[in-house]
């Protein structure tokens, strides 16, 4: 038993002590090296032999498809970019007319009181007046005859 055990050992190490071909395995695959098949996948994309086959070709229109999607993508892309500085454009334009608005109001009310209004007319001969202004009302009688005047 421990004979055929060592004839076993034996058998295995022969077999594997076979010296093999370097690009073949020892279970029959052809084992390619990775330079070489890359060496081969360069040479037929730079001779264009690729495009010739069968599976190349059924994929060329959703390359085409592919390529007008990116095509959108950036168009869309620079018409965001070109509305985002607008926008912020029009935001700066915006806090402007804003600043001036406020300075114009208070410009205005400051213009628009008693006082300034006194002293801008003083030159002109204008006086302030004195007795406060009185309230006028009219009788009926006198809204119908006016109105029959007209």
């Amino acid at each position: 038993m421990q004979n055929s055990g060592l004839q076993l050992q034996r058998a295995m190490n022969d077999d594997q002590s076979i010296n093999h071909p370097p690009d073949q395995q020892p279970n029959g695959y052809d084992r390619v090296k990775p330079r070489r098949r890359i060496g081969r996948t360069a040479h037929t994309i730079l001779d264009g032999s690729f495009l010739s086959r069968e599976k190349v070709i059924r994929l060329i229109p959703f390359t085409l498809y592919l390529m007008f999607l990116i095509i959108v993508q950036v168009a869309l892309s620079y018409r965001a970019e070109k509305t985002w500085f607008e926008i912020n454009t029009l935001k700066s334009q915006m806090n402007e007319l804003r600043y001036h608005y406020i300075t114009s109001k208070s410009e205005l009310m400051s213009v628009g009181r008693q006082s300034e209004v006194a002293l801008r007319l003083k030159d002109s001969g204008f006086r302030e007046a004195t007795v406060p202004p009185t309230k006028l009302t009219l009788s009926g009688s006198v809204l119908k005859n006016s109105s029959s005047h007209e």
